[in-house]
């Protein structure tokens, strides 16, 4: 069967690269893969599948090629109108990941641990069981589970988790919830596999695969938000959400106001990477300074060389053979913040 799923990463009209997406699904941040998943709009999927296997997705995209699913323009890639209409049609059938960011987020691996154990181990105390088989062999999420149940009111915890557990039940679809609850073991429940809840819907496993950990890490940040007792314990399996850290040693160092030869010195790094790290740090962060990168006359030479809004089109040769000297990483944190600018009026 051909792995449709993949096309929703494909658009009919923007020419894409095959190994940006491999690159943001696995978390490699270089300053490349980051820039071309900005302009893919791919970087809320950043480290959804960190596991994947490079050699079957390479042989999934030549087969979605090879089946015109998908056309090659010049090494990169484009939706066919038989991918669109497929696409759509499998978008009616099968269930896609809602919030990607937040597999980014948090742990799912631990998490899906965590959770687990804590629905077993509140339902047998809240009919007062003590003898049963822990549903999870992770010994971090066991130990986790033990220090947080030792530190927190259990008279507390039982009822509050039913309180949160059904309010955020009620916010998603019903569909999807009695997938996700039906993967539990609980009192006097033994929890579906995958394989059985697939043959019980008549989905296939990846939807099923899917709605679990979707809805696995909503919870979790449903429970963050919640603060108290549970925000704990999510707390125990929350991502660092800020730069990479040498990025961020960069980047504060910029913001001090040292130059990048200066910041080359401090750090004992070559020139290259210090103008890497502000390339990442001008798409990843929010609130990036562009004027302590780019001066007025940057801007104005820029602004006279690169009048319009095809980004994907601009070439940093076109610079060069204007007769200005710049350099390439001027050139591509003006495309950053000419690209955020350009989403922010849409």
């Amino acid at each position: 069967m051909v792995e449709l799923r993949l096309l929703d990463f494909f658009s009919i009209d923007q020419p894409r690269r095959q190994a940006v997406l491999r690159q943001i699904l696995k978390n490699k941040v270089t300053s490349s893969s980051i820039y071309w998943g900005l302009r893919y709009n791919y970087l809320s999927y950043l480290n959804v599948f960190p596991e994947l296997d490079e050699k079957n997705y390479d042989r999934v995209i030549a087969q979605l090629i090879e089946e015109n699913y998908l056309s090659k323009k010049d090494n990169k890639l484009l939706l066919t109108i038989k991918g669109k209409n497929s696409l759509d049609e499998f978008k009616q059938q099968h269930y896609f990941i809602d919030k990607p960011q937040l597999f980014n987020k948090y742990d799912l691996k631990l998490w899906k641990e965590i959770l687990r154990l804590m629905i077993q181990v509140l339902s047998e105390l809240s009919f007062e069981n003590r003898r049963y088989y822990v549903v999870s062999q992770n010994l971090k999420a066991q130990f986790y589970i033990k220090k947080w149940l030792c530190q927190e009111k259990r008279e507390v915890l039982i009822p509050q988790f039913k309180e949160y557990l059904l309010d955020f039940l009620e916010s998603q679809p019903k569909d999807k919830s009695d997938i996700f609850m039906n993967s539990f073991v609980g009192h006097g429940l033994p929890g579906y596999t995958i394989e059985q809840l697939s043959e019980f819907t008549g989905l296939v496993t990846a939807d099923i695969q899917i709605v679990i950990a979707d809805l696995s890490l909503k919870f979790a940040d449903y429970l963050n938000q919640k603060g108290g007792n549970y925000s704990k314990i999510v707390n125990l399996v929350s991502r660092s959400q800020g730069l990479p850290t040498s990025v961020e040693e960069t980047y504060t160092l910029l913001q001090k106001g040292f130059t990048v030869e200066k910041i080359k010195q401090i750090r004992r790094l070559k020139e290259s990477t210090i103008q890497e790290h502000l390339i990442i740090a001008s798409i990843l962060s929010n609130n990036f300074d562009y004027h302590q990168v780019l001066t007025s006359e940057d801007h104005r030479i820029l602004q006279n060389i690169y009048s319009d809004d095809n980004l994907d089109d601009w070439k940093y040769q076109d610079l060069e053979l204007s007769g200005h000297q710049m350099p390439f990483y001027k050139f591509r944190i003006y495309q950053v913040q000419r690209s955020k600018l350009n989403n922010d009026r849409t």
